[in-house]
């Protein structure tokens, strides 16, 4: 398989100089190989050919020297998989000695114990019965649909959640599902004590508490160790349930070895008409750049708002400078509007390489060589993004896809 490489000087460094001389990367865009006259990258054997090259991305780039477990027999790379759902966003973390779950919804895939994040966890990790962490970025349909069916096929010890309240019956049922588990809930709102979350009259009931096993309240820039490498810090964390639930959105740095992954859930900044303006003043963005500065730098976006122009405006993304965005969409609308925005794109573009969940989602829908239900007329398991991060090597992205 052939591999693409861009050689970058310090991330920090970098950043400073294109702001200085309006300097921009090269775009890596899918299919660069064959622009450039080489030869297509080869086909996976990891799942059946399905007509089409799967190119992988590889971004060089000076590492800092940590300690590396390998040495000692213990692999020190992390995978970030983020699965295709159809129009949503499931992402899957593993490390040598931690597994992480960040989000799994879909506004198009039945949910239940069979939906596809499942069926890609089961295809993928047949061995797997218990989950690390979960973290519930907000609770909005295609964020959440799947965690049902998730709690019931795994056993989860630590959940972390926004804590604003849906009134949808979808996550009623998440936290439900919550409580019936053996994990310990944590929310980002204040516990009053009585470990209840408490709805009001939403599916056909006049109000029901739900009890769970309360931990500590998530707080902004809180850092939770994930293993004896890896640690996971909540960068945004609204702490109130706002009007826009896309708001109370978990923002989350995972550290993995030297390398960083920053998922956005759909965090925004704010309606604007164009991506390059300033993200609104209040907006997650805007408060991230603000505070945060360069502890946002990573080596991996993982695309806020799927690709929306309510999101990633490029303030933010001079702080971040990915070397690798992945945008999790569907053809589901949402408002009329079918995600990602071309604009958006565009501009992720200029920093590095972009992988996209929906690049076949009309081949897809009765394509057999996909995750979960396979010729059912939807789309998803079809575009699945696998991410590759270890000390010694750059990052490296390629597209994934298996019967089941």
């Amino acid at each position: 398989m052939e591999t693409h490489r861009i050689a970058r000087p310090n991330r920090v460094a970098w950043s400073t100089m294109r702001r200085l001389f309006g300097f921009w990367l090269p775009v890596v865009a899918l299919g660069s190989s064959l622009a450039l006259g080489a030869p297509p990258p080869a086909q996976s054997n990891e799942g059946p050919e399905r007509g089409q090259p799967e190119p992988s991305v590889e971004v060089a780039r000076t590492l800092s020297a940590g300690p590396d477990d390998s040495a000692n027999g213990v692999p020190s790379a992390f995978t970030v998989h983020v699965v295709d759902v159809g129009t949503g966003l499931g992402v899957f973390v593993e490390g040598p000695d931690f597994t992480l779950v960040y989000d799994a919804g879909s506004n198009d895939d039945p949910a239940g114990s069979n939906n596809r994040f499942v069926a890609y966890l089961r295809k993928t990790k047949p061995g797997l019965v218990t989950l690390d962490h979960l973290v519930i970025s907000h609770p909005h349909e295609d964020h959440i649909s799947m965690l049902p069916g998730l709690l019931k096929n795994y056993g989860v010890s630590q959940v972390w959640d926004s804590g604003a309240k849906n009134g949808d019956c979808s996550y009623q049922d998440v936290i439900r599902s919550v409580a019936k588990s053996d994990a310990i809930y944590h929310s980002a709102m204040k516990d009053s004590g009585n470990h209840f979350v408490v709805f009001g009259k939403t599916c056909g009931e006049l109000g029901i508490k739900v009890k769970v096993a309360h931990g500590e309240q998530i707080k902004t820039g809180q850092e939770i160790r994930l293993g004896n490498r890896a640690a996971m810090t909540f960068m945004y964390v609204a702490g109130r349930t706002m009007s826009d639930l896309n708001s109370n959105s978990l923002v989350v740095r995972l550290d993995m070895g030297s390398k960083r992954v920053l998922l956005m859930g759909d965090a925004g900044a704010g309606r604007r008409d164009s991506a390059a303006h300033a993200p609104q003043f209040g907006s997650p963005e805007s408060k991230l750049v603000a505070s945060s500065g360069s502890e946002l730098n990573a080596d991996v976006l993982v695309v806020g708002h799927h690709g929306s122009k309510t999101a990633s405006r490029k303030a933010f993304l001079d702080a971040v400078t990915p070397d690798i965005s992945v945008i999790s969409s569907g053809p589901n609308e949402y408002g009329h509007v079918q995600l990602p925005d071309a604009e958006v794109v565009e501009v992720l573009q200029s920093y590095g390489a972009v992988f996209r969940t929906d690049r076949d989602d009309g081949a897809c829908l009765t394509n057999p060589a996909k995750i979960g239900h396979d010729n059912d007329g939807r789309p998803g398991g079809c575009d699945n993004v696998r991410i590759t991060l270890s000390d010694n090597h750059a990052p490296k992205a390629e597209y994934w896809t298996a019967a089941d």
